[in-house]
């Protein structure tokens, strides 16, 4: 029944960019700033901590656009554990409410 739920949240967790619209996690300065501090607040080894910083570089590089965003969550889906992405996602939509009362 765990994994169930855990997908059911996961899988909730991972339409939050796409019902965003074009918007990114890493579009407006505040947003920006609070993006790129997450990884302090997560549990992230070195080795997935430099993978997120190059793929968040290559987002911001691209212009942060929503096909670089997308590409940047995917990376991220893959680097880190189920329980990891669903925090990024969260902080991700946090900084995004944040951007949108700017």
């Amino acid at each position: 029944m765990k994994p169930i739920i855990v997908s059911i949240a996961l899988l909730s967790l991972t339409s939050l960019p796409l019902l965003a619209g074009d918007s990114a996690c890493c579009t407006g300065s505040k947003a920006k700033m609070k993006c790129s501090q997450m990884f302090e607040k997560m549990d992230l080894t070195a080795e997935q901590k430099s993978k997120l910083e190059q793929a968040e570089a290559k987002c911001r590089a691209d212009g942060c656009s929503k096909e670089s965003m997308e590409e940047f969550m995917q990376t991220a889906k893959d680097v880190l554990t189920p329980e990891q992405f669903a925090q990024l996602q969260s902080h991700c939509a946090k900084a995004e409410e944040a951007g949108k009362r700017s």
